[in-house]
């Protein structure tokens, strides 16, 4: 009896899981997860919490803290800390400025930004070091 339900009740809301159109995937349902402009784990400058595997374009999962993280995108090689980034396809900046601890240089990639606009829709522009004026965009 529980499957003839589970059946109705996938014929009636189309849970298939196959479709494109209707946003599932069988090999990553986290991406049915956050919000459309950036959905969870999907990739860079998206929000992440698979922080042993990687995001679905292949970045690592950089967590922030509380389990959530950013699918980092790797500084362009050659570049100096602090210099561009790969174009993220959002208003903020992307900048070379993500460390793995404080005593190493950056490798990874952060969005910069003045206001919450110029972050995916589920992060916010956090000013972590108090002093510069400028934030970057966090879960």
């Amino acid at each position: 009896m529980r499957w003839w339900i589970l059946a109705i009740a996938c014929a009636l809301a189309g849970c298939d899981g196959d479709d494109p159109s209707d946003g599932g995937t069988d090999t990553d349902p986290g991406l049915d997860i956050g919000p459309a402009d950036c959905p969870v784990n999907s990739g860079w400058p998206c929000t992440c919490t698979n922080r042993y595997s990687p995001c679905s374009d292949g970045t690592v999962c950089a967590i922030i803290s509380d389990g959530q993280g950013i699918c980092a995108a790797e500084c362009i090689p050659g570049e100096p800390p602090g210099s561009a980034c790969p174009d993220d396809g959002f208003p903020g900046h992307a900048y070379c400025q993500l460390a793995e601890s404080p005593s190493m240089p950056p490798t990874r990639c952060l969005i910069s930004c003045a206001n919450h606009e110029s972050c995916p829709s589920d992060q916010q522009c956090l000013n972590i070091s108090g002093t510069t004026g400028v934030g970057q965009c966090l879960p």
